[in-house]
């Protein structure tokens, strides 16, 4: 049996009521939509518009909740990695990180990233067993020139990972190249079609307002049937009301904004609820990761999302305020890890590696990470409580009776090897410990990023694959 009772901050009165304020403020307050072409589909389906501000009446809203699924398949170039998202998806699904400009491991500290350490997070991600999608941007590449990024990157993606993919928004045509690649990888020009086999995130302009980036982004992905990330990213005091509740409430409203949208132009398209916003540090005047005030505007969003709402979730959880790889991280990070998925998060963000206020990802924290995640699947699947349990414990409390031993006992035999165990964390005895140079926690994360690159294939896709990518993007490109 797993956990039993998930934490919740919010009655059902109070879902109520944020619902209910977030209309107040689409009908009354308005969003500002920076596309032409939106601000016509919007008016032309019942909203009002004025300049560049749209006013939303309730019924659009609550129609557009009703033509949202409550879980979407996601399909993976290899079907052994695609998976369903949302509904009753049995646990948290990992994403790298998005959006880190510097890397860091021991040997070099942190510097900017390069398309190299893309490649390698690609590469990582696709040997994990606990990270599930692949993608997105966990570092950028800062040796590539800006309008090659989006296409080149994606590529890179396509040729070191299977998994499930995550894009990333831009303009119209970089998002459109990061699309056709995928249809090139799938060899179907008409994979999208009928399939979801690509999502991206899309942040609204906190406050009440949505870029031409982010609306392009949405046109081309409902065009083509693919799923959506809303994570409003509200500062509290600055972007955002100062309190919680007031945070959560304009969160919730960028979101059913964007939702209105999406489901206006593709009915049925998956859309994920997603929270992001996060408290300020008003004394360095900059968002605060490590705040655990942060994690209950987290937990109350994914009760939004999930139980309100009925849609699929997506959270920031596990990322840190610390520089290094330490103490601080630890905690920041598992505390985080385990409010998200304990409220019920179908996919994670922002924890893989995650360092310094989402700037920097480590080489060597990604290892640990996934211990940590490792460990909290235990968690989280709980243990057997079932009649047969209970018979094979009355068999072994009889068989050893009283002070005896149930070391030796079959039941004890065909059980231990289940027991959760580490990779890089040292349950060894203090002098096997000491003997392997007293070698530090991060030191072994080192090692073993270092062997999974190694042992890493060069690409997972034929030379035949690989040159239709290199030509689209040099033609795409130039």
């Amino acid at each position: 049996m797993g956990l039993f009772q998930k934490p919740k901050y919010l009655s059902p009165d109070d879902c109520h009521k944020i619902h209910e304020a977030s209309l107040r403020v689409l009908n009354k307050i308005g969003i500002v939509f920076h596309h032409p072409e939106v601000l016509e589909i919007l008016k032309n389906n019942g909203a009002k518009v004025d300049n560049k501000k749209v006013y939303f009446p309730k019924s659009l809203v609550e129609s557009a909740l009703k033509h949202c699924p409550d879980s979407f398949f996601w399909k993976a170039r290899n079907p052994e990695h695609s998976m369903t998202v949302g509904g009753l998806q049995a646990s948290c699904l990992f994403q790298p990180n998005l959006g880190p400009v510097y890397v860091h491991d021991l040997d070099h500290g942190r510097r900017n990233g390069t398309k190299a350490d893309f490649v390698n997070f690609q590469k990582l991600t696709q040997a994990s067993q606990v990270i599930q999608l692949a993608g997105a941007l966990p570092v950028d590449a800062c040796d590539l020139p800006q309008k090659e990024k989006h296409a080149r990157l994606m590529a890179e993606t396509l040729r070191h990972s299977d998994k499930p993919v995550i894009g990333f928004g831009g303009h119209l045509k970089q998002v459109e190249q990061q699309l056709d690649l995928v249809k090139i990888a799938f060899d179907d020009s008409e994979v999208l079609k009928n399939n979801h086999c690509i999502a991206v995130s899309v942040n609204p302009l906190s406050p009440l307002a949505f870029s031409t980036d982010a609306l392009e982004t949405i046109l081309a992905y409902t065009k083509n049937n693919q799923p959506l990330f809303i994570p409003p990213a509200v500062m509290t005091g600055v972007t955002g009301p100062a309190s919680f509740f007031g945070t959560i409430i304009l969160q919730n409203v960028e979101i059913l904004a964007a939702l209105t949208l999406i489901q206006l132009l593709n009915p049925g398209n998956p859309t994920v609820y997603c929270t992001a916003s996060v408290v300020t540090n008003m004394r360095r005047a900059c968002f605060n990761t490590g705040a655990p005030e942060g994690l209950m505007i987290h937990a109350a969003g994914l009760q939004m999302g999930k139980d309100f709402y009925n849609m699929p979730t997506r959270s920031l959880c596990g990322y840190t305020e610390s520089k290094e790889v330490d103490f601080q991280a630890g905690i920041e990070s598992m505390g985080s890890l385990m409010m998200s998925m304990m409220t019920g998060c179908d996919i994670a963000v922002e924890f893989i590696g995650c360092l310094d206020s989402i700037m920097t990802t480590s080489y060597e924290k990604m290892i640990i990470d996934e211990e940590v995640i490792s460990r909290m699947r235990c968690l989280e699947k709980g243990f057997d409580t079932s009649d047969q349990i209970i018979e094979e414990a009355f068999e072994a409390i009889q068989q050893a009776g009283p002070g005896g031993s149930y070391l030796t006992l079959p039941s004890t035999l065909n059980t231990f090897r289940s027991y959760w165990e580490p990779s890089v964390m040292d349950w060894r005895s203090y002098d096997d410990w000491e003997n392997d140079e007293k070698r530090s926690l991060v030191h072994r994360a080192n090692a073993k990023f270092k062997t999974i690159l190694k042992e890493a294939p060069q690409t997972m896709i034929d030379e035949k694959l690989d040159q239709e990518l290199r030509r689209y993007c040099d033609s795409a490109i130039y």
